[in-house]
């Protein structure tokens, strides 16, 4: 079974080498479907969706909690450390790697005080944000 987990592209770096690490609550939230940062509770959670491949009897094991849409999940990172976890992604924010390269470039250009900017009525973060996301792209790939 897939699942999936929204976060920013620096901490998923860390997850795809060393694995999560449990939240306070002592659990992971994640999905059954990719979710973009509105979905989720509080929004602005991510820039990068992780999927981790899990056998159904494990993810069945866990609270499941139905969602508008969705259903979430609480699994403690021990057991989705042991699936294949990988990016749920070949892009960043639906643009290509060259793409991102140019929004780079731009958000240089006009981010000085490196403040969030809106681009074609969209929301970006920060240059180092996207180079980070360049970064993990570069390093992992996506999982197939």
């Amino acid at each position: 079974m897939r699942l999936f987990h929204r976060t920013w592209a620096v901490y998923a770096s860390e997850i795809l080498e060393v694995g999560f690490v449990d939240g306070a609550d002592g659990f992971v939230w994640m999905s059954d479907v990719p979710l973009d940062s509105e979905q989720i509770k509080g929004g602005n959670s991510g820039d990068v969706s992780l999927v981790v491949l899990l056998p159904e009897g494990v993810v069945n094991a866990f609270p499941i909690l139905p969602r508008n849409g969705y259903r979430a999940f609480q699994i403690p990172a021990q057991q989705l450390n042991m699936g294949k976890v990988g990016l749920n992604m070949t892009d960043h924010a639906g643009m290509s790697r060259n793409q991102l390269l140019e929004r780079i470039k731009e958000r240089e250009a006009l981010e000085p005080e490196g403040k969030d900017v809106v681009i074609a009525g969209t929301k970006f973060g920060t240059a180092q944000s996207l180079r980070e996301a360049l970064a993990l792209l570069d390093k992992f790939g996506s999982l197939a």
